[in-house]
Formats: C-alpha cells, structure tokens, sequence
C-alpha cells in the first residue's frame, strides 16, 4: 500500500521535470500552453494504452531500437499488468507476451489510454 503512495508522491515531484512536456505554438495562439504527454510511466495496474511515439534518451540512443526490438511499435496495445513490489520494474502484456521494463526505459513510451477490448 505504501508503494503505490511512494509511486505517486514521486510522480509528482518528477513529473515538473519531464522532458515530454512541451510547450505548442501555434500561428492562431498568441499564448503558449502546456501538453503533458502520458507515458507508460504514468499508467496503473490493468491499464490499457496505445503506443503513440518511442523516444531515445539523450545519452542512450539504443533504448529507443531495443524498445521497437522487443515489439513495442506505433499503434500496439498494451496493457500494464503489475508493478514489482519496491516499484520497479513494471510487467506489460505486449502482443501475448509479457515483458519486464525499468521504470526509466518506461518513460520514453509515449501512449494514449483505451479501454480494453471487449471479448468476442
């Protein structure tokens, strides 16, 4: 119980500091407002998500191809299915197989939540 506290109170502190937060201008818009992007970071236990983008750290250019090595593409669903006792790692169910990610190479996951799919 106290993990998923320590999670989210360390969430927010970090969460100031990330570098997908971008600032959008565009030619219509005289201020500049903030996009926070979702991460697979950001996701909870039996949440299901979409990949949107796969980003490279900047000091680790080959997170980005092990990432798009291990199935994690554009358009694949996902779905996180539990977080390691102290936090990390976080286990995915990706394309019928689950895979284990450190919670730093799930922060360059870019998704968009979905709802599951409905059983046939």
């Amino acid at each position: 119980m106290w993990n998923k506290w320590f999670r989210q109170i360390g969430r927010k502190k970090r969460r100031h500091g990330n570098i997908f937060q971008s600032v959008i201008r565009t030619e219509d818009q005289t201020a500049s407002a903030h996009s926070a992007l979702v991460t697979l970071y950001d996701l909870n236990q039996g949440e299901w998500a979409r990949v949107k983008a796969v980003y490279g750290g900047r000091h680790s250019h080959g997170i980005r191809r092990r990432l798009l090595d291990m199935g994690i593409t554009t358009g694949t669903e996902l779905r996180v299915e539990r977080h390691a006792p102290l936090g990390d790692p976080m286990e995915i169910v990706v394309k019928d197989y689950r895979l284990a990610l450190r919670l730093e190479e799930a922060r360059h996951i870019e998704v968009e939540r979905i709802a599951p799919p409905q059983p046939n």
